[in-house]
């Protein structure tokens, strides 16, 4: 049992730092200069359950490009200083910029043209620093190594303490072409979190040989896929435009225009890039697809660069974006982990996306939501993992927002025994003190390496991937096992399981890449003579008739090749990807034509002939097997580790002394036990009681609509407390707001810098005998009428998609109530079963349709010509789909006439 105690603050952080992927280690960015951003950001908050207290408003131009000055004192250094002031440094792992923000910073070097601007994205500069080529434009560009991602190919879940002097953050910007496109977008990526869709990843190598620089990631991803157990169906494109495809998960190609983007349909959190240019660029005239047509197409997210890259593939995301995502770790770990120089790479998109993570089950056993609770208070809560191979390694507790404690933390325990049975040996390691899951997988490599002679294993994440040292050779029928003993520990904490019993056979063709630079005169030969496994041997030649750049003369032996009737059975070869460089550099790959193994040991003698005057560079010729894409070409096999159990019962001790009396949240989160850290989450509420002080917010009344601009008088009421009230405090979406040390204790709260949507009020009262209350939550909804129909903004985006797709006077569902009149009442406009009427009059009780959020006030006359009406004396809130009204005995009998009618009216709070 473990006992949590309060300290005047927030505790701070102990045990080992948690890992991203949560809305508790999120932070949402919006910008006060514009009132789209304002709502959209508080929508994903309130959508992604990340705390009010999580939402920075800041005032920054609301697009283009900026100077570095401005990204630093108005956007990067006020939210580093947010998040350490809210208590957050070792929480929050990813920021998310809501909308409205400028994409792109630069800072001009003084020296150069001004069009050589050094740039670089917002989000990139938010992930790590801001970081520019030395000359954006200059032939042949720069990578810049000091913008070197020490997160690339990390294979474990995103953690901001691990990161270089701890800087690093997840960040996205959370934009599409219109806010509504981003309403949509964010709604999409939301529904599809754990849903484990089922559909296609098409990598295509297009003709652009230039732009489809990725292609020899391809083989590398999709076999990490097949071996983890893949999710979605793969396939390597070597043509474009792909087949039409009804579920799209993935598209990654190259191309400056992606002409069949429309012609698919994209499944809830997909993602789908294309390397050219200036896909990233999103305001300024060019020619190439930008990355928010993606957005727009149906993805949950993309990435292009903000500045000429040129062709370095280190700056875009690699092919095994998919692989890590289809892993279960969240959208923004598996682009980050993509990406080896980021820094003029722009992430739009959802971060949070998870559609392939399983989360524990977590439940709080007791107390149970809305427990009145006071001095110690045990606190027992169960995780349940979603299978054996998901374990539960930690379980923290949150209180408010806030990480206050680890309650349960497994780590393997020394002197475990993992044990891992090759084709020519055992392989045994011990847990030692104080190693963690990664470093345990590590050590059993080395062991591995050590007894075999057939095996060469290395480690990834959580994961020993092994691999056949003979290349040429099949495995398939060698066998694989693991498994690990308690040994003499105490208890057995860490598993180890082969994920195949055998090693896989790759599926690919062996491949050799011919390279030819410079221009060709008349005479200059190429000659590829390319001996087969079955010993035939095949000359093939291609001789400059006259002057041409290198592209053109490969291109010849290309068409020599595909033509020689030597090479065309299944031991033959095809010169199946000529890439286009440029006219004086080409590249020509030869594949096996039949895939497997076998296709490594195809020999190639690469020769080079020129003339006088001829700038053909002899050294690219060269002698060798068909072995560029050797490492893909080797069977493989996988062992996967992982610490904890599979269920968990834990108590806690929980001092309430500590805490103002009043509403008191507890969040409890449970970790996965593998790489991607996958998270459950239970929220407990309860109600702090250790003395008679209380504290209410009496005005305004709950869900009072706000039109974002005016000023509300909010007062705070505290009793029975042992001494004097000395003071409350506002709280405004879980920020300080206000503070009044004289009663009667206002706020006038001026909502121009609210945020839009559903704000919460809270009141926090002393006194001078030290005593605490804490008010309940007291919502306010802040809403906007920016296209002046007298609806709610909010309301129309809600129902219709649009703040533009209804006026006051429609009536789509024809019901006989005005968008206006559903509006005021609540009810929904698009559906005509859903409208404000009465639907019982039994004297004396009266029936009617209500809202939670709205006031009601019946009405009743004795008259004849129904006047005048007269009112009940107390309003009604709305507390439910239906609401009965008692006709209470002291009103006034019929004077005359044997009838009595009533009416209802609603009104907004």
């Amino acid at each position: 049992m473990k006992w949590l105690a309060w300290a005047g603050a927030f505790c701070a952080i102990v045990g080992a730092a948690i890992a991203g992927g949560g809305p508790l280690n999120t932070i949402v960015v919006v910008n006060g200069a514009d009132t789209q951003s304002l709502e959209i950001g508080r929508r994903y908050a309130w959508e992604r359950g990340i705390p009010e207290s999580h939402i920075l408003q800041l005032y920054a131009p609301t697009s283009g490009t900026v100077g570095i000055g401005i990204w630093s004192n108005q956007i990067r250094n006020p939210v580093l200083s947010f998040i350490n002031a809210q208590g957050l440094s070792n929480q929050i792992d990813y920021v998310v910029f809501a909308h409205a923000f400028p994409y792109r910073i630069w800072n001009t070097n003084i020296i150069a043209s001004p069009t050589n601007w050094l740039v670089a994205s917002l989000t990139s500069s938010m992930y790590y620093d801001f970081f520019a080529s030395s000359n954006a434009f200059a032939y042949g560009c720069h990578l810049n190594s000091a913008a070197s991602n020490a997160y690339y190919k990390a294979e474990r879940a995103f953690r901001r303490s691990s990161t270089p002097n701890g800087r690093y953050l997840i960040s996205a910007l959370l934009t599409a072409y219109t806010p509504d496109e981003t309403r949509l977008a964010l709604r999409r990526s939301a529904a599809s979190d754990f849903t484990q869709p089922s559909g296609r990843i098409d990598l295509v190598r297009t003709s652009d040989g230039l732009r489809s620089a990725r292609w020899p990631q391809h083989e590398e991803a999709d076999y990490r896929a097949r071996l983890h157990g893949r999710k979605n169906e793969w396939f390597i494109r070597v043509f474009d435009p792909i087949p039409s495809a009804t579920n799209l998960m993935g598209y990654q190609t190259g191309r400056d225009v992606v002409y069949d983007l429309f012609s698919h349909q994209y499944l809830s959190g997909s993602y789908a890039d294309h390397l050219t240019s200036y896909g990233g660029i999103l305001d300024e005239p060019h020619p190439h697809t930008r990355i928010l047509e993606w957005i727009r197409a149906g993805a949950a997210g993309s990435y292009g660069t903000v500045v000429e890259p040129c062709a370095y593939t280190e700056k875009f995301p690699d092919a095994l974006i998919y692989h890590w995502y289809e892993r279960g770790f969240s959208l923004g770990e598996s682009l980050y982990m993509s990406v080896s120089h980021p820094y003029q790479g722009l992430f739009v998109g959802d971060p949070l996306t998870a559609p392939y993570a399983k989360p524990s089950t977590v439940t709080v056993l007791s107390p149970t939501n809305g427990t009145i609770v006071s001095g110690v208070v045990t606190v027992v809560v169960e995780a349940v993992s979603a299978d054996a191979s998901r374990p539960i390694s930690q379980i923290d507790l949150f209180i408010e927002g806030r990480r206050h404690a680890t309650i349960f933390d497994m780590q393997p325990t020394p002197l475990n025994m993992l044990n891992l049975q090759l084709p020519d040996g055992l392989a045994t390691k011990p847990v030692l003190p104080g190693e963690d899951l990664f470093q345990c997988a590590q050590g059993l490599a080395v062991a591995a390496n050590l007894v075999s002679t057939k095996v060469n294993a290395r480690t990834l994440g959580d994961t020993v991937e092994l691999s056949w040292a003979a290349l040429g050779e099949s495995a398939t029928n060698e066998a694989i096992s693991a498994w690990t003993t308690q040994g003499l520990a105490t208890a057995l904490t860490i598993s180890a399981w082969a994920v195949q019993t055998n090693f896989m056979d790759p599926p690919y063709s062996a491949h050799e890449v011919l390279v030819l630079r410079g221009n060709a005169v008349s005479g200059d030969v190429v000659r590829a003579v390319i001996t087969l496994t079955n010993g035939v041997v095949a000359t093939n030649v291609a001789v400059a008739s006259a002057p041409m750049g290198a592209l053109f003369l490969l291109f010849q032996l290309q068409g020599v090749i595909n033509s020689n009737a030597l090479l065309q059975g299944p031991d033959g070869v095809a010169a199946v990807y000529l890439v286009n460089g440029n006219p004086t550099y080409a590249e020509l790959v030869l594949a096996a034509r039949t895939p497997g193994v076998g296709g490594t040991g195809i020999h190639v003698d690469y020769s080079i002939q020129k003339k006088s005057g001829s700038t053909l560079v002899l050294s690219d010729a060269f002698q060798d097997y068909f072995n560029d894409n050797a490492d893909t070409m080797r069977p493989r096999a996988l062992v996967r580790l992982a610490v904890g159990v599979t269920s968990r019962v834990e108590s806690a001790l929980l001092d309430t002394t500590p805490f103002p009396n009043g509403p008191l949240r507890l969040d409890f989160v449970a970790y996965e036990g593998t790489a991607t850290r996958v998270q459950g989450r239970a929220t407990l509420a309860l109600m702090v009681s250790n003395s008679p002080y209380m504290c209410a917010v009496q005005s305004p009344p709950a869900y009072r609509h706000v039109l974002r601009g005016s000023v509300v008088t909010c007062e705070a009421v505290a009793v029975n407390g042992a001494g004097t009230t000395t003071q409350v405090a506002f709280f405004v979406a879980g920020k300080l707001a206000a503070v009044d040390t004289t009663p009667p204790f206002v706020f006038e709260w001026n909502t121009a810098t609210a945020l839009v949507g559903l704000v919460h009020i809270q009141a926090l009262a002393r006194t001078d005998a030290g005593e605490a209350a804490r008010s309940e939550l007291l919502p306010v909804m802040v809403y906007i009428d920016e296209d002046g129909d007298e609806l709610s903004d909010l309301w129309e985006i809600d129902h219709f998609g649009s703040a533009t797709n209804a006026n006051a006077l429609g009536d789509p569902d024809g019901d006989g109530s005005s968008n206006l009149d559903e509006f005021i009442a609540g009810t929904i406009p698009t559906n005509g079963l859903s409208r404000f009427a009465l639907i019982s009059i039994q004297p004396p009780m009266v029936g009617f349709s209500a809202g939670t959020n709205r006031v009601y006030r019946v009405e009743y006359t004795d008259g004849m010509t129904l006047e005048p009406w007269e009112g009940a004396f107390l309003e009604i809130v709305g507390t439910s789909e239906t609401l009965f009204w008692h006709d209470d005995p002291t009103n006034a009998p019929p004077a005359s006439g044997p009838m009595r009618a009533y009416r209802v009216r609603a009104r907004l709070p």
